[in-house]
């Protein structure tokens, strides 16, 4: 991986949504409680197995005032074939491992994402009313209190997508605490490329994990944001759903 030398925080979130434009854009909407945290935005590249340039990847990290990282996002803004998941999940972990305190009690990697969820898969909590639910399966620790009362994502459901179930994987077999939070894409879906409650309720619990805001209206600025409905129409792979 040809990326730089930077020391990730004790929180680090992997923002990835396979090119689909929903989920990276967390990345422009979590922002900093206060000016005690300073935004900095590094990009690189990953290389594939032939050190060629890949996917464009950025690490934005949030610094106190000394200098410390306390929150690190990475985002992956491209789609990665099924061909190169492994490779780039192995890279990925590779530098979370030689860059993270993973010793710190307090370490916990986040993986937000939002995906077509069968019905038949997560169970209905008629309390939540016409609420977006937001479903959560912590890896390796308990949840926490300020999201215990979030639905378990079950055990059955399985990630459809590549690089995320590799992901899923590694952290299974790294042992690494981890926070894996699903938004489902077939439920309190707003068609509407300023209002998006799925990715705004998915946004809130990720800050409140992070010590960080989410600020919805800095949505409004990001290009080409897709329509979560438009996608689940024009995803081929509803078909084997």
């Amino acid at each position: 991986m040809g990326a730089p030398t930077e020391e990730l925080g004790e929180k680090v979130v992997i923002l990835y949504d396979g090119g689909k434009g929903t989920t990276v854009h967390l990345a422009e909407a979590l922002v900093p409680e206060s000016s005690a945290l300073k935004r900095v935005v590094c990009e690189f590249p990953w290389k594939d197995q032939k050190r060629e340039e890949r996917a464009p990847t950025e690490l934005i990290q949030f610094k106190d005032k000394t200098g410390v990282t306390q929150v690190s996002l990475i985002v992956l803004r491209r789609e990665i074939s099924w061909t190169t998941c492994a490779y780039v999940v192995h890279e990925l972990f590779e530098y979370i491992l030689a860059n993270s305190p993973i010793q710190s009690p307090a370490f916990s990697l986040v993986v937000p994402m939002i995906s077509r969820a069968p019905g038949s898969v997560l169970t209905e909590d008629a309390n939540t009313n016409n609420n977006v639910k937001i479903y959560a399966a912590s890896v390796n620790s308990v949840l926490s209190e300020t999201i215990g009362h979030l639905p378990k994502l079950p055990p059955t459901f399985t990630l459809r997508d590549s690089f995320l179930a590799y992901l899923s994987h590694y952290v299974h077999a790294m042992g690494l605490p981890t926070l894996m939070l699903l938004g489902p894409r077939n439920q309190g879906v707003v068609s509407d490329n300023e209002s998006n409650e799925v990715l705004h309720a998915l946004g809130n619990v990720v800050a409140q994990q992070v010590g960080l805001t989410y600020t919805k209206h800095n949505l409004k600025d990001v290009a080409n944001l897709v329509s979560l409905t438009d996608g689940v129409e024009n995803d081929w792979r509803r078909l084997y759903i």
